[in-house]
């Protein structure tokens, strides 16, 4: 059984911005110092798919908000950014692509 995410795709004032989190972060706040990150549903609450699926997406991004442990794996595995270039957000791996 592979990993899912949900992915969530927005479209503002010309850009394409895709919000994408691990299915088990869906729904939950972590507090990194004093920003509370939200994994509401109305920012990452789209379709639940295959995190492949998922990252084939991102072609059609112009900016782009990652998060989770399998999410960034599989990116880093399929060339989209390279190893290490995360940041932890409360333990939460995270990566951000602007075009």
């Amino acid at each position: 059984m592979s990993a899912k995410c949900y992915v969530k795709v927005h479209r503002v004032q010309g850009e394409v911005v895709i919000s994408i989190c691990d299915e088990n972060l869906l729904g939950k706040k972590f507090k990194h110092g004093a920003i509370t990150i939200d994994f509401s549903s109305k920012f990452f609450g789209g379709e639940l798919m295959d995190i492949d699926e998922a990252l084939s997406l991102l072609e059609g991004a112009t900016i782009a908000s990652l998060f989770g442990e399998n999410v960034i794996k599989k990116a880093v595995e399929k060339g989209l950014f390279p190893p290490g270039v995360a940041v932890r957000v409360a333990g939460i791996p995270h990566v951000q692509l602007v075009r």
